[in-house]
């Protein structure tokens, strides 16, 4: 069994982050997660149907975001001390 496709894996959610141009504005705020279904999307359509796409969201963070986009394959590393 061979596979053919694109593999991406996280390092677990850091909280909030900000843009350059955003630092110090609280309202400005995201989480990398919540990108996740977005940018899934765009790999997917890109890829096509010939190759598949996996994703690891370490900690389960973000894993609904993942499960509601275009993956072939969901799977979550969880550790210790992963948590909610």
């Amino acid at each position: 069994m061979g596979f053919d496709g694109w593999h991406g894996d996280t390092v677990g959610e850091w909280g909030k982050m900000w843009t350059t141009a955003d630092i110090g504005k609280p309202e400005k705020a995201k989480y990398v997660k919540d990108s996740y279904k977005s940018f899934l999307n765009t790999v997917k359509e890109r890829l096509g149907d010939r190759y598949y796409l996996s994703f690891n969201p370490v900690g389960a963070q973000g894993i609904e975001q993942v499960n509601a986009s275009n993956v072939d394959v969901l799977y979550s590393e969880i550790w210790p001390w992963d948590k909610d």
